[in-house]
């Protein structure tokens, strides 16, 4: 396991994670490269996501006895109801909330910041979990983001991926994400572009 002052993120760099010197591009980054725009929505979106991420990062510390739970904006209450209903189902027990972590793999030089790595609840097994939270339409890239995610250290570990979109209404879906070797081989070809075009 890494110490969590290892790596430090800055979103205004070209390779935003940086350990020791050395900066890595990010999941987000590579997976832009891959689908050809940005992944994520405009900037209404990408607020919600951001405010979502932090409701979710709360609500689970909180559960694991971490941190006092928080108020919810009335405008994510339904989606709050959906991580409630989730974190109730699963139970989980955290060992990493948004922990900044870089890639296991040589020659790979990516960053990420999953949302969570927990033992979770699933038919009635505990089971190490990495957990991505969505709160829009699936989309194939999801499947990439995560299985790259596993490739951080601290993550590896992880016995199975699962993605979880909530929506307004106060539904969730878990969905878990089988190992892809086309998804890894797409991620990694994309990531090779990126360093391709910065040393042509």
């Amino acid at each position: 396991m890494f110490t969590a002052n290892a790596v430090s993120v800055d979103r205004a760099k070209a390779r935003p994670y940086l350990r020791d010197g050395k900066r890595y591009y990010s999941v987000t980054q590579v997976c832009t490269a891959l689908m050809g725009s940005p992944p994520v929505g405009g900037p209404d979106s990408a607020e919600r996501g951001q405010d979502l991420h932090a409701i979710f990062a709360i609500s689970v510390a909180s559960y694991g006895d971490r941190c006092a739970p928080s108020m919810v904006p009335e405008q994510y209450a339904g989606y709050h109801r959906a991580m409630l209903h989730w974190i109730d189902l699963t139970k989980p027990e955290p060992l990493l909330i948004e922990q900044p972590s870089i890639s296991t793999v040589k020659g790979l030089p990516f960053g990420g910041t999953p949302d969570l790595l927990a033992w979770c609840r699933y038919r009635e097994k505990r089971v190490l979990t990495l957990v991505d939270l969505k709160s829009g339409a699936a989309a194939p890239w999801h499947r990439v983001q995560v299985q790259a995610y596993r490739r951080l250290q601290g993550y590896e570990g992880a016995m199975t991926l699962r993605i979880l979109y909530i929506d307004e209404e106060g539904n969730f879906k878990d969905q878990a994400v089988p190992n892809n070797p086309r998804d890894w081989a797409a991620f990694g070809a994309a990531l090779s572009v990126l360093m391709w075009r910065d040393n042509p």
